[in-house]
């Protein structure tokens, strides 16, 4: 152990909603530079051309868990590459805990009740690496529906009930998103969570001693109509900075100057 000052840390929240909204692409747009660690493989290379964002995917025989969890751990002590990232985007969590789930079952399909103990445990480990990290850093994952009485709950898949009470008391913000088609056929897509101030009505972010409010409902605009990505979500993100203070990139650590040997004076 050594003496030294906290680091300050970055906003860490859960991104989850359906399939193909824009998870990733509000994960390409947070402070950059960003790293994305596609896991699904499905989209994060839609993004590599873009300025400052990095995209990481986990190669044939490398275990996805192990690999996320050293980038997270030399993020969080600066060191190498992913110590220069300002953000870092998982995606998606769900996809991640699957590859874990056939790692731990040796490529079964079939999984042992302790396989799933296994997988929440290392969840449960990573966000306890990546509590002090001054990076910005975004879980992403998909939703599912679950019936609640008469409601119809709205929770993050990939989760299991140990893992949802883990991420709870570790993350700063849980945040849904979502879109509806209006009835000109045009599509809104829209940020919320459930954290409601009764008096304010807007939405809480809490994050350890900082507290700050959002819009309860923040509209997003669609994509253009050239195809390019829009920064549709980078009014979020300088809000959150603004409100709470995530304002801090992690800075690289300098090098030590090299000391000149002192020249000798010659005797007269």
């Amino acid at each position: 152990m050594k003496q030294g000052q906290p680091k300050p840390r970055g906003f860490h929240f859960l991104l989850y909603g359906p399939p193909g909204v824009g998870k990733t692409t509000i994960g390409s747009q947070m402070p950059r530079p960003v790293a994305i660690l596609d896991i699904d493989k499905g989209s994060g290379w839609l993004y590599d051309e873009l300025d400052d964002v990095d995209v990481y995917t986990v190669e044939p025989g490398e275990d996805a868990v192990k690999e996320v969890e050293a980038f997270l751990k030399a993020a969080v002590k600066g060191q190498g590459q992913p110590g220069k990232y300002r953000s870092i985007v998982i995606d998606t969590l769900s996809s991640l805990r699957e590859q874990h789930l056939q790692e731990l079952s040796g490529g079964s399909l079939f999984y042992e009740r302790g396989d799933y103990g296994l997988a929440t445990n290392w969840l449960k480990r990573a966000l306890a690496i990546s509590q002090y990290a001054p990076q910005m850093i975004m879980w992403i994952t998909h939703v599912k529906e679950t019936e609640d009485g008469p409601r119809l709950v709205l929770r993050p898949a990939g989760l299991s009930d140990s893992a949802l009470h883990a991420c709870e008391a570790t993350l700063d913000a849980f945040i849904y998103m979502g879109k509806n088609t209006g009835g000109g056929g045009e599509i809104a897509r829209f940020l919320t969570t459930e954290e409601i101030d009764p008096v304010k009505g807007r939405v809480g972010i809490m994050a350890k001693d900082r507290t700050g409010f959002l819009p309860g409902l923040l509209e997003l605009e669609g994509l253009d109509d050239d195809g390019t990505l829009p920064n549709m979500f980078t009014p979020f993100f300088e809000e959150v900075i603004k409100e709470l203070g995530f304002h801090r990139a992690p800075k690289a650590k300098k090098k030590p100057a090299k000391k000149k040997p002192a020249k000798k004076k010659s005797k007269k």
